[in-house]
């Protein structure tokens, strides 16, 4: 999917702009997986996780459920829904010239 976005941006701008794009991409990643271990932590401390306790608390135990299968849930129906907004192939192709990169 980068790569066809790279595609369309220099069809339609003139600019190729890969190396910008790859960069901005991986920093995204790492910002993801920050964001995602803070707000895992986050949940524990809201959910009243006691580290090293023999039993958690009713509420605890439901934050860490909803950490495992609500959120992870959620977030691939959103996913999911981004992916379908995405152009499909033959509308990117339909922009491209005959013989630039696919």
């Amino acid at each position: 999917m980068l790569a066809e976005s790279i595609d369309f941006g220099a069809a339609t701008t003139g600019i190729r702009a890969a190396g910008i794009a790859y960069s901005v991409n991986s920093f995204a990643g790492k910002v993801a997986w920050a964001v995602g271990g803070s707000l895992s932590a986050a949940m524990l401390e809201w959910g009243g996780y006691i580290p090293h306790a023999l039993a958690q608390t009713e509420r605890a135990r439901a934050f860490i459920t909803f950490g495992f299968v609500g959120l992870p849930a959620i977030i691939a129906i959103v996913s999911s829904l981004c992916i379908l907004l995405y152009p499909s192939d033959e509308q990117i192709h339909s922009v491209l010239q005959p013989g630039e990169p696919a």
